[in-house]
């Protein structure tokens, strides 16, 4: 098939703007009213929530109630925010990024305006930018072992920045005790799930190992939950105790709301 037209060639530069990943939705503690949540949740009658349920009730029926109102009283009094993902290595800290920004506006004035005085001020805070990413990297890693009881979160955070994906990935491998040099391979979510189960179960002293006088207690449990007495002072005690920090869980929603009920206690 022939054709009377004619090829025309060009060509064209354009710039590409890197992908962004989705902003978090968060709160914002700092102009989070707690006043007024301390007197919602003292206004609140849980009991009475419970027993107009009128489904069969079990202890997690229960807790969802009790859940789902105290959290629909801090949905009401703490305001939320978007904030931008993080897209610099945990052992970047914010000194470290204080620093690197003096540097980028230190290069602008020196592009700008070409003096030696500003070549030789970006020449000096490119170094020292240099110097201490490097020196702060080399104490970051050292340190995770110390303090992972203490800050499970900075250990994780090595494991999440280098991943491009928050969630479990398709495939997951573990050394193989009985055969040294191999590994086990786990492809389906059953198999990854009983994977985590064994080796979580692996590291823990079993209770065999222990002497009798670490034995748990063997004691029947409680006919019933309402026979379980508290008082005020052991359950304040309970909320001071709490670590928001280290609650991790499959939802982050369970670690905001530790946090807002330790803060409004």
């Amino acid at each position: 098939m022939s054709s009377d037209h004619k090829i025309i060639r060009f060509t064209f530069s354009t710039a590409s703007n890197p992908i962004m990943t989705n902003r978090r939705l968060v709160y914002d503690y700092g102009r989070a009213k707690f006043d007024d949540l301390r007197k919602c949740l003292t206004d609140m009658d849980i009991c009475s929530l419970m027993r107009n349920n009128v489904t069969e009730t079990s202890i997690d029926d229960d807790w969802s109630i009790w859940k789902n109102t105290v959290m629909t009283a801090v949905h009401n009094c703490i305001p939320t925010k978007y904030v931008d993902p993080r897209r610099s290595p945990p052992w970047i800290t914010p000194n470290i990024l204080h620093q690197i920004r003096k540097k980028a506006t230190a290069r602008k004035k020196f592009l700008h305006k070409g003096t030696d005085y500003l070549k030789e001020t970006f020449s000096r805070l490119r170094s020292e930018v240099k110097k201490v990413i490097q020196e702060s990297r080399e104490s970051f890693f050292p340190s995770l072992g110390s303090l992972l009881k203490v800050n499970p979160n900075r250990f994780w955070s090595v494991f999440k920045f280098n991943s491009s994906s928050g969630n479990i990935p398709n495939s997951v491998s573990r050394f193989d005790n009985n055969n040294p040099g191999s590994r086990l391979q786990a492809n389906t979510p059953n198999d990854i799930a009983t994977m985590f189960n064994e080796y979580f179960q692996s590291v823990y002293t079993c209770f065999q190992d222990l002497s009798p006088s670490f034995q748990p207690d063997s004691s029947s449990p409680l006919s019933s939950i309402s026979s379980i007495d508290l008082s005020v002072e052991e359950v304040f005690q309970a909320l001071q105790n709490l670590d928001p920090s280290k609650a991790l869980s499959i939802t982050r929603k369970n670690i905001t709301f530790g946090f807002s009920i330790q803060s409004c206690r």
